[in-house]
């Protein structure tokens, strides 16, 4: 991630766009070429523990056809942001917000040396929601 010259966008790794833009057009698609083969996908509020891209893409297929269902009430806003680690840096994140739910979740991702996913973490903690900074990048 660059935060470029001042008065620009910020720009964010290819597969964290990627990331974003799959729940915002509710399309897992989107993500495939950036899932490494051995991708785990964690949830700790649902004990859920996926390991393997075909495990992980029959969840996002899953989930994203479930909020399709239910329509724009469950609709997932998702934006580009960082959550604070310790010696005052950050890390990049998807801030997720569903329906009129802000900051639902965070996604916190692990990338490969050749740019690919290999975790993705799902985070409700308070914590955590309530210190991400959104970049106003939402990938569409």
């Amino acid at each position: 991630m660059d935060n470029g010259p001042p008065g620009t966008a910020p720009s964010f790794e290819p597969a964290l766009e990627a990331l974003a833009r799959s729940w915002n057009r509710l399309d897992p698609e989107l993500l495939l070429p950036w899932l490494d083969e051995d991708v785990c996908y964690l949830s700790a509020a649902t004990e859920l523990h996926l390991s393997g891209r075909q495990a992980v893409m029959d969840y996002l297929e899953r989930k994203a056809g479930q909020i399709e269902a239910v329509g724009e009430e469950a609709r997932i806003r998702a934006e580009l942001g960082w959550v604070p680690t310790l010696g005052h840096a950050r890390r990049p994140c998807v801030i997720s917000s569903q329906g009129d739910v802000e900051r639902a979740a965070l996604f916190l991702v692990t990338l490969t040396a050749g740019g690919r996913i290999e975790r993705i973490e799902v985070s409700t903690s308070d914590a955590d929601r309530r210190h991400a900074v959104g970049s106003g990048v939402v990938p569409w």
